[in-house]
Protein backbone atom coordinates (compact mmCIF):
# COMPACT_ATOMS: atom_id res chain seq x y z
CA UNK A 1 0.00 0.00 0.00
CA UNK A 2 1.05 3.86 -0.86
CA UNK A 3 0.34 6.46 1.52
CA UNK A 4 1.20 9.97 0.47
CA UNK A 5 0.04 12.57 3.71
CA UNK A 6 1.59 12.09 7.14
CA UNK A 7 0.30 10.26 9.53
CA UNK A 8 1.36 7.49 6.93
CA UNK A 9 -0.81 4.60 7.53
CA UNK A 10 -2.05 2.59 5.18
CA UNK A 11 -5.06 -1.09 5.94
CA UNK A 12 -3.48 -4.41 5.56
CA UNK A 13 -6.53 -6.55 4.38
CA UNK A 14 -4.46 -10.30 5.13
CA UNK A 15 -7.74 -11.69 4.12
CA UNK A 16 -6.01 -14.87 1.92
CA UNK A 17 -2.38 -14.34 3.77
CA UNK A 18 -1.02 -17.54 4.70
CA UNK A 19 -1.37 -18.03 8.55
CA UNK A 20 2.38 -17.45 9.08
CA UNK A 21 5.10 -15.21 10.40
CA UNK A 22 5.39 -12.52 7.98
CA UNK A 23 7.70 -9.31 7.61
CA UNK A 24 6.53 -5.85 7.77
CA UNK A 25 8.51 -3.05 6.17
CA UNK A 26 7.96 0.96 5.26
CA UNK A 27 9.56 2.71 2.59
CA UNK A 28 10.04 6.57 2.83
CA UNK A 29 11.01 8.31 -0.81
CA UNK A 30 11.29 11.84 -0.74
CA UNK A 31 10.45 14.90 -3.57
CA UNK A 32 14.14 14.14 -5.03
CA UNK A 33 13.89 10.25 -5.40
CA UNK A 34 15.84 8.97 -2.46
CA UNK A 35 14.72 5.83 -0.74
CA UNK A 36 14.99 4.68 2.80
CA UNK A 37 13.89 1.08 3.97
CA UNK A 38 12.86 0.83 7.60
CA UNK A 39 13.75 -2.44 9.87
CA UNK A 40 11.42 -5.23 9.18
CA UNK A 41 8.96 -6.19 12.13
CA UNK A 42 7.99 -9.31 12.31
CA UNK A 43 4.24 -9.99 12.36
CA UNK A 44 2.12 -13.05 12.80
CA UNK A 45 -1.50 -13.75 10.91
CA UNK A 46 -3.70 -15.60 12.56
CA UNK A 47 -7.47 -15.07 11.06
CA UNK A 48 -8.65 -17.87 12.74
CA UNK A 49 -12.33 -17.84 13.62
CA UNK A 50 -12.77 -17.92 17.46
CA UNK A 51 -13.95 -20.74 19.27
CA UNK A 52 -17.24 -22.32 20.12
CA UNK A 53 -18.98 -23.85 23.32
CA UNK A 54 -22.06 -25.31 24.95
CA UNK A 55 -22.94 -26.51 28.41
CA UNK A 56 -23.71 -30.43 27.51
CA UNK A 57 -24.11 -31.28 31.24
CA UNK A 58 -26.37 -30.13 32.98
CA UNK A 59 -28.09 -28.67 29.33
CA UNK A 60 -31.90 -29.29 28.36
CA UNK A 61 -31.03 -31.37 25.16
CA UNK A 62 -31.37 -35.00 26.20
CA UNK A 63 -28.57 -35.95 23.50
CA UNK A 64 -26.11 -33.07 24.85
CA UNK A 65 -26.66 -34.16 28.49
CA UNK A 66 -26.23 -38.24 27.49
CA UNK A 67 -22.95 -37.10 25.58
CA UNK A 68 -21.85 -34.67 28.35
CA UNK A 69 -22.15 -37.67 30.97
CA UNK A 70 -19.36 -39.35 28.51
CA UNK A 71 -21.75 -42.44 26.88
CA UNK A 72 -19.80 -44.38 24.30
CA UNK A 73 -23.31 -45.55 23.05
CA UNK A 74 -26.03 -44.19 22.44
CA UNK A 75 -29.22 -45.67 21.17
CA UNK A 76 -31.87 -43.38 20.54
CA UNK A 77 -34.23 -46.13 17.77
CA UNK A 78 -36.38 -43.64 16.71
CA UNK A 79 -35.79 -44.57 12.93
CA UNK A 80 -38.73 -45.28 11.39
CA UNK A 81 -37.40 -47.93 8.42
CA UNK A 82 -33.87 -50.09 7.61
CA UNK A 83 -32.90 -53.02 9.54
CA UNK A 84 -29.80 -50.96 11.55
CA UNK A 85 -30.43 -48.41 14.57
CA UNK A 86 -27.66 -45.41 14.81
CA UNK A 87 -25.00 -44.61 17.74
CA UNK A 88 -25.52 -40.61 18.39
CA UNK A 89 -22.44 -40.93 21.07
CA UNK A 90 -20.20 -40.24 18.19
CA UNK A 91 -18.15 -43.68 18.31
CA UNK A 92 -20.71 -45.26 15.46
CA UNK A 93 -21.42 -47.90 17.71
CA UNK A 94 -24.71 -49.30 14.82
CA UNK A 95 -26.76 -51.52 15.70
CA UNK A 96 -29.18 -53.82 13.38
CA UNK A 97 -32.67 -54.91 14.25
CA UNK A 98 -34.45 -58.47 13.66
CA UNK A 99 -37.89 -60.01 14.67
CA UNK A 100 -41.23 -58.71 15.81
CA UNK A 101 -40.80 -54.17 15.61
CA UNK A 102 -42.88 -51.70 15.88
CA UNK A 103 -41.01 -48.61 14.56
CA UNK A 104 -41.64 -44.77 14.45
CA UNK A 105 -43.60 -45.07 17.77
CA UNK A 106 -44.35 -42.43 19.82
CA UNK A 107 -41.02 -41.61 21.18
CA UNK A 108 -40.54 -41.57 25.91
CA UNK A 109 -39.21 -37.88 26.50
CA UNK A 110 -40.90 -34.73 26.69
CA UNK A 111 -40.63 -32.13 24.64
CA UNK A 112 -38.13 -34.28 22.43
CA UNK A 113 -39.67 -35.06 18.01
CA UNK A 114 -37.49 -38.30 18.13
CA UNK A 115 -39.28 -41.38 18.04
CA UNK A 116 -39.07 -45.01 20.04
CA UNK A 117 -38.81 -48.59 19.04
CA UNK A 118 -41.52 -51.28 20.48
CA UNK A 119 -40.28 -54.70 20.33
CA UNK A 120 -42.52 -57.30 20.82
CA UNK A 121 -42.69 -60.82 22.68
CA UNK A 122 -44.46 -62.52 18.72
CA UNK A 123 -42.22 -65.22 17.34
CA UNK A 124 -39.28 -64.05 16.52
CA UNK A 125 -38.86 -61.62 19.37
CA UNK A 126 -38.00 -57.95 18.77
CA UNK A 127 -34.39 -57.51 19.09
CA UNK A 128 -31.26 -54.89 18.53
CA UNK A 129 -27.93 -56.18 18.59
CA UNK A 130 -24.86 -54.41 18.28
CA UNK A 131 -21.98 -57.08 18.18
CA UNK A 132 -18.57 -54.80 18.55
CA UNK A 133 -18.45 -51.17 20.58
CA UNK A 134 -16.01 -48.69 21.23
CA UNK A 135 -14.91 -46.40 23.86
CA UNK A 136 -16.16 -49.63 26.56
CA UNK A 137 -14.50 -50.43 30.00
CA UNK A 138 -13.78 -53.68 31.60
CA UNK A 139 -14.29 -52.38 35.18
CA UNK A 140 -17.56 -50.29 34.88
CA UNK A 141 -20.38 -50.00 33.12
CA UNK A 142 -23.96 -48.01 33.62
CA UNK A 143 -26.72 -48.93 31.25
CA UNK A 144 -29.53 -46.61 30.94
CA UNK A 145 -33.43 -46.87 28.28
CA UNK A 146 -36.54 -45.09 29.12
CA UNK A 147 -39.60 -48.01 28.69
CA UNK A 148 -42.71 -48.16 28.28
CA UNK A 149 -43.87 -51.10 30.53
CA UNK A 150 -47.24 -52.85 30.77
CA UNK A 151 -46.71 -55.35 33.89
CA UNK A 152 -48.86 -57.88 31.59
CA UNK A 153 -45.94 -60.42 31.27
CA UNK A 154 -46.26 -64.15 34.16
CA UNK A 155 -44.87 -64.47 37.08
CA UNK A 156 -40.94 -63.73 37.40
CA UNK A 157 -40.86 -63.95 33.53
CA UNK A 158 -38.47 -61.39 32.46
CA UNK A 159 -38.45 -58.93 30.21
CA UNK A 160 -34.77 -57.55 28.83
CA UNK A 161 -34.28 -54.32 28.23
CA UNK A 162 -30.43 -54.25 27.47
CA UNK A 163 -28.10 -56.95 28.31
CA UNK A 164 -24.43 -58.53 27.79
CA UNK A 165 -22.87 -61.43 27.99
CA UNK A 166 -25.90 -62.77 30.12
CA UNK A 167 -25.17 -66.06 31.46
CA UNK A 168 -21.30 -66.24 31.97
CA UNK A 169 -19.13 -64.30 34.91
CA UNK A 170 -18.59 -60.97 33.71
CA UNK A 171 -21.86 -60.59 31.91
CA UNK A 172 -25.08 -57.78 32.99
CA UNK A 173 -28.62 -57.30 32.09
CA UNK A 174 -31.04 -54.55 33.04
CA UNK A 175 -34.70 -55.97 32.79
CA UNK A 176 -37.80 -55.58 34.26
CA UNK A 177 -40.71 -58.45 35.51
CA UNK A 178 -43.80 -58.96 37.62
CA UNK A 179 -42.50 -61.02 40.79
CA UNK A 180 -43.95 -63.35 42.75
CA UNK A 181 -46.52 -60.89 44.90
CA UNK A 182 -47.89 -59.54 41.13
CA UNK A 183 -45.93 -56.27 41.69
CA UNK A 184 -43.45 -55.11 38.63
CA UNK A 185 -40.36 -54.10 39.39
CA UNK A 186 -36.94 -53.04 37.87
CA UNK A 187 -34.18 -55.02 37.88
CA UNK A 188 -29.91 -54.55 37.48
CA UNK A 189 -28.34 -57.98 37.33
CA UNK A 190 -24.72 -58.61 37.45
CA UNK A 191 -22.91 -62.13 37.02
CA UNK A 192 -19.41 -62.29 39.42
CA UNK A 193 -17.81 -65.06 39.14
CA UNK A 194 -20.86 -67.18 38.21
CA UNK A 195 -23.09 -65.72 41.07
CA UNK A 196 -26.02 -63.60 40.21
CA UNK A 197 -25.77 -59.78 42.07
CA UNK A 198 -28.97 -58.86 41.70
CA UNK A 199 -30.70 -55.34 42.56
CA UNK A 200 -34.50 -54.42 42.09
CA UNK A 201 -36.82 -51.77 42.63
CA UNK A 202 -40.95 -52.06 42.54
CA UNK A 203 -42.50 -50.14 39.56
CA UNK A 204 -46.22 -49.59 38.11
CA UNK A 205 -46.68 -49.73 34.83
CA UNK A 206 -45.99 -46.78 32.59
CA UNK A 207 -43.13 -44.88 31.85
CA UNK A 208 -39.89 -45.49 33.33
CA UNK A 209 -36.13 -43.69 33.55
CA UNK A 210 -34.08 -46.95 34.75
CA UNK A 211 -30.19 -47.01 35.29
CA UNK A 212 -28.14 -49.53 36.30
CA UNK A 213 -24.08 -49.27 37.13
CA UNK A 214 -21.76 -51.79 37.95
CA UNK A 215 -18.75 -50.17 39.99
CA UNK A 216 -16.21 -52.50 40.01
CA UNK A 217 -17.15 -53.78 43.52
CA UNK A 218 -21.38 -53.45 44.11
CA UNK A 219 -24.38 -53.54 41.54
CA UNK A 220 -26.67 -50.83 42.11
CA UNK A 221 -30.02 -49.50 40.54
CA UNK A 222 -31.61 -45.74 39.89
CA UNK A 223 -35.55 -45.93 39.09
CA UNK A 224 -36.97 -42.54 37.90
CA UNK A 225 -33.48 -40.55 39.36
CA UNK A 226 -33.66 -42.20 42.37
CA UNK A 227 -31.19 -44.33 43.65
CA UNK A 228 -32.88 -46.99 45.41
CA UNK A 229 -30.27 -49.37 46.81
CA UNK A 230 -26.97 -51.29 46.20
CA UNK A 231 -25.23 -54.65 47.01
CA UNK A 232 -22.20 -54.90 47.55
CA UNK A 233 -19.87 -57.92 45.25
CA UNK A 234 -16.55 -59.39 44.65
CA UNK A 235 -14.69 -57.80 41.64
CA UNK A 236 -15.06 -58.96 38.30
CA UNK A 237 -13.83 -58.29 34.58
CA UNK A 238 -17.19 -57.40 33.09
CA UNK A 239 -17.18 -58.93 29.03
CA UNK A 240 -16.54 -56.82 26.37
CA UNK A 241 -16.54 -59.08 23.50
CA UNK A 242 -20.31 -60.14 23.55
CA UNK A 243 -22.51 -58.18 21.62
CA UNK A 244 -25.09 -55.74 23.24
CA UNK A 245 -28.78 -57.10 23.39
CA UNK A 246 -31.79 -54.98 23.15
CA UNK A 247 -34.96 -56.85 24.16
CA UNK A 248 -34.88 -60.28 22.52
CA UNK A 249 -36.18 -62.36 25.58
CA UNK A 250 -39.08 -60.84 25.67
CA UNK A 251 -42.35 -61.87 28.47
CA UNK A 252 -44.61 -58.71 27.04
CA UNK A 253 -44.05 -56.29 24.27
CA UNK A 254 -42.19 -53.27 25.41
CA UNK A 255 -41.54 -49.98 24.37
CA UNK A 256 -37.50 -48.82 24.29
CA UNK A 257 -36.04 -45.87 23.89
CA UNK A 258 -32.65 -43.94 24.25
CA UNK A 259 -30.87 -46.72 25.35
CA UNK A 260 -27.00 -45.54 26.43
CA UNK A 261 -23.97 -47.03 27.94
CA UNK A 262 -21.16 -45.58 29.73
CA UNK A 263 -17.88 -46.46 31.04
CA UNK A 264 -18.21 -45.46 34.52
CA UNK A 265 -20.17 -45.78 37.20
CA UNK A 266 -23.17 -43.06 37.10
CA UNK A 267 -23.53 -40.78 39.79
CA UNK A 268 -26.71 -40.04 41.36
CA UNK A 269 -26.93 -36.13 40.49
CA UNK A 270 -26.41 -37.08 36.95
CA UNK A 271 -29.03 -39.63 37.06
CA UNK A 272 -31.40 -37.25 38.56
CA UNK A 273 -30.55 -34.88 35.63
CA UNK A 274 -30.73 -37.51 32.89
CA UNK A 275 -34.39 -37.79 34.63
CA UNK A 276 -35.57 -34.23 34.64
CA UNK A 277 -34.49 -33.17 31.09
CA UNK A 278 -36.02 -36.60 29.91
CA UNK A 279 -39.46 -34.48 31.52
CA UNK A 280 -38.65 -31.38 29.92
CA UNK A 281 -38.19 -30.08 33.35
CA UNK A 282 -35.12 -27.90 34.54
CA UNK A 283 -32.38 -29.65 36.06
CA UNK A 284 -31.69 -30.00 39.58
CA UNK A 285 -27.97 -30.32 41.00
CA UNK A 286 -27.48 -31.50 44.38
CA UNK A 287 -24.39 -31.92 46.94
CA UNK A 288 -21.60 -31.87 43.98
CA UNK A 289 -22.48 -32.13 40.54
CA UNK A 290 -20.83 -32.99 37.39
CA UNK A 291 -20.75 -30.43 35.04
CA UNK A 292 -19.29 -31.04 31.02
CA UNK A 293 -19.00 -28.66 28.20
CA UNK A 294 -18.43 -29.11 24.04
CA UNK A 295 -15.62 -26.89 22.95
CA UNK A 296 -13.86 -26.21 19.07
CA UNK A 297 -11.40 -24.33 17.63
CA UNK A 298 -10.52 -24.32 13.72
CA UNK A 299 -6.90 -24.44 15.65
CA UNK A 300 -7.01 -25.27 19.25
CA UNK A 301 -9.16 -24.81 22.16
CA UNK A 302 -6.39 -23.80 25.49
CA UNK A 303 -8.85 -23.70 28.08
CA UNK A 304 -12.54 -23.86 28.82
CA UNK A 305 -13.92 -21.70 32.21
CA UNK A 306 -17.23 -23.00 33.98
CA UNK A 307 -19.32 -19.95 35.49
CA UNK A 308 -22.57 -20.41 37.72
CA UNK A 309 -24.49 -16.88 37.77
CA UNK A 310 -21.45 -14.89 35.93
CA UNK A 311 -18.99 -15.98 38.82
CA UNK A 312 -16.11 -18.39 37.51
CA UNK A 313 -16.03 -21.64 39.68
CA UNK A 314 -13.81 -23.92 37.41
CA UNK A 315 -11.02 -24.57 34.60
CA UNK A 316 -10.05 -27.24 32.67
CA UNK A 317 -7.51 -27.33 29.46
CA UNK A 318 -7.95 -30.97 28.89
CA UNK A 319 -11.06 -32.13 26.22
CA UNK A 320 -13.85 -34.07 27.26
CA UNK A 321 -14.07 -30.60 29.13
CA UNK A 322 -15.64 -30.88 32.75
CA UNK A 323 -15.63 -30.39 36.38
CA UNK A 324 -18.00 -30.71 39.49
CA UNK A 325 -19.66 -28.39 40.80
CA UNK A 326 -19.56 -28.16 44.76
CA UNK A 327 -23.18 -26.93 45.24
CA UNK A 328 -22.75 -27.23 49.64
CA UNK A 329 -19.21 -25.27 49.15
CA UNK A 330 -18.77 -23.82 53.05
CA UNK A 331 -16.29 -21.18 51.08
CA UNK A 332 -19.04 -20.45 47.68
CA UNK A 333 -22.09 -22.00 48.36
CA UNK A 334 -24.70 -22.18 45.78
CA UNK A 335 -27.60 -21.23 47.40
CA UNK A 336 -31.11 -23.15 46.81
CA UNK A 337 -33.41 -21.73 43.79
CA UNK A 338 -33.15 -20.65 40.07
CA UNK A 339 -29.31 -20.44 38.78
CA UNK A 340 -27.34 -20.39 35.20
CA UNK A 341 -24.62 -22.60 33.95
CA UNK A 342 -22.35 -21.19 31.08
CA UNK A 343 -18.94 -22.04 29.80
CA UNK A 344 -16.12 -20.12 27.97
CA UNK A 345 -13.78 -21.46 25.53
CA UNK A 346 -10.37 -19.63 24.57
CA UNK A 347 -8.11 -20.67 22.03
CA UNK A 348 -4.77 -20.44 21.52
CA UNK A 349 -4.78 -16.87 19.80
CA UNK A 350 -6.55 -15.79 22.70
CA UNK A 351 -9.91 -15.26 21.19
CA UNK A 352 -12.96 -16.28 23.89
CA UNK A 353 -16.34 -17.38 22.95
CA UNK A 354 -19.41 -17.45 25.69
CA UNK A 355 -22.25 -20.27 25.84
CA UNK A 356 -25.83 -19.52 26.02
CA UNK A 357 -27.14 -20.48 29.59
CA UNK A 358 -28.61 -23.27 30.80
CA UNK A 359 -30.89 -23.03 33.86
CA UNK A 360 -30.70 -25.37 36.58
Amino acid sequence: GTDTTAPYAFGWNTVGVSEAAHSVTARATDEVGNVTTSPAISVDVANSAPPTTKITSTSTSYPDVVRGSGAYAHWRLGEATGASFADSSGNANTGSFSGSLQRGTAGLLVGDTDKSTRFSRTSPAGQGTVSSLAGQSSQYVSAEAWVDYAGTGGIDQETRIASRGWGSAGGWQLSVKKAGDGIGRAVWAVNVAGVVKEVSEQITPGRHHLIGRFTGSSAGLFVDGAYTFGVTTAAQVLTTTNSVVLGGTLAEDITIDDVALYPKSMTTSEAAAHYDVGLGRTPTLKSTSFVSADAGDDRSVSRVDFFVDGSRFATDTTAPYSTSLATLSATDPVYDGAHTITSKAVDSHGQERDSTTSAV
